[in-house]
């Protein structure tokens, strides 16, 4: 219980550091696309935009229209995916979800970029898609995602291992995360709570935490930033000034028994 509520803490920090706006960029702007625009183009439009925010999904077909995406979309039907709502973790799940993040063509026609591309591009878009139910897939969650799993199944993670043996590394990526979020519910945590009528669901706080605790380490360790709360650091575009974000890297670090190779 007492990793859950270190990781609760860490959690509910770095989102109220991202709600007040200095380290979201223009992430916001998705959410709001996604969720009130319904025209027909609905589809188009959104993959535009997707492709404008991150670079993975600039490698999808350019030639696919809004009546292509909506066959694809439609028949994923992504709103009412409960993989991840399950009580039971089942590997077929797994599968069926990575028949979809691994689709090579609609019809006749290639989606776009094989392997880590496409794959983050279509998480991606399921996320917002299901408004922050539908995990990521990209460089940090892969690697910090894991680093979390082995740090709540510290005492069984070998046991646990052998389920995803011979899987390749987006399934594994995928089941890890549906055990983190097992193991959250089991902790009856349902949502995290930021503030007394501000609830943010688990998949979109796991996310933020693995996603910026993979910038702050990156920028930490290629520019050789010395910790200074004053001085605001722009480090990309997308996540905007991470300043405040010093502290709580340090404590997330420890937390995850990260150690930095000398």
């Amino acid at each position: 219980m007492r990793n859950v509520k270190k990781f609760v803490r860490l959690v509910n920090k770095v989102l109220r550091l991202r709600l007040n706006g200095k380290a979201d960029g223009d992430i916001g702007f998705l959410d709001k696309l996604f969720k009130k625009y319904k025209e027909e183009d609905k589809y188009e439009i959104r993959i535009k935009y997707l492709k404008r925010m991150y670079s993975v999904a600039r490698t999808l077909n350019s030639d696919l229209d809004n009546k292509d995406w909506e066959q694809l979309f439609n028949k994923t039907n992504l709103k009412n995916y409960n993989v991840y709502k399950k009580k039971k973790i089942n590997g077929k799940d797994i599968t069926k979800l990575m028949d979809f993040l691994k689709t090579p063509k609609i019809g006749n026609k290639e989606i776009g970029s094989r392997g880590n591309r496409a794959v983050s591009a279509l998480s991606k878009y399921g996320y917002y898609q299901t408004r922050a139910n539908f995990p990521i897939y990209d460089t940090y969650a892969e690697k910090y995602i894991k680093l979390l799993f082995e740090k709540l199944y510290s005492k069984n993670k070998k046991e646990l291992s052998k389920q995803s043996r011979g899987k390749d590394k987006y399934w594994c990526h995928f089941f890890r995360y549906a055990m983190i979020l097992k193991y959250l519910n089991n902790a009856k945590i349902q949502k995290f709570k930021i503030r007394k009528n501000t609830k943010i669901p688990l998949i979109k706080g796991i996310d933020s935490f693995v996603w910026m605790y993979g910038v702050m380490k990156s920028a930490m360790k290629k520019d050789k930033i010395e910790i200074n709360n004053k001085e605001p650091l722009c480090y990309s575009e997308t996540c905007g000034d991470v300043s405040e974000f010093f502290d709580w890297y340090e404590d997330a670090k420890e937390f995850l028994g990260d150690k930095d190779k000398k």
